[in-house]
């Protein structure tokens, strides 16, 4: 496989957890498929690389993580307000339908997150 084929094949999982068993089920990988104490949504491969310096990178640089294709990353609580400030600017920014597509799916588990009083994690 080549590596185009690699990245085009790449999803990004974006997951707030609901309660403390989604975060325990995460913590030690007990579950064979995203349960009903998380809520998912996935991007592709091209739709994180289109909001990727606008918002990603901007949440590493802001937060000192390092989410990109390789790796999982979390996103603590006490930093989704900000990010949900990052989000809500892009969108209302001169972006293609697919960047606001992929920035809106962002924005949703942050602000889920944020309901629910836990945090996101990127997973790759």
């Amino acid at each position: 496989m080549e590596n185009k084929e690699i990245f085009d094949n790449h999803k990004c999982n974006c997951i707030a957890f609901l309660n403390q068993k989604g975060i325990q089920e995460m913590e030690e990988y007990q579950f064979d498929e995203y349960t009903e104490n998380m809520f998912v949504e996935t991007l592709t491969y091209k739709e994180t690389e289109s909001i990727y310096m606008d918002i990603f990178n901007k949440f590493n640089e802001k937060f000192d993580l390092l989410i990109d294709f390789f790796e999982e990353e979390d996103l603590p609580a006490e930093k989704l307000s900000e990010a949900e400030k990052i989000t809500s600017d892009f969108l209302k920014t001169n972006i293609t339908d697919e960047q606001k597509f992929a920035a809106e799916k962002v924005l949703g588990v942050i602000q889920k997150a944020i309901e629910c009083g836990t945090y996101v994690c990127f997973e790759f």
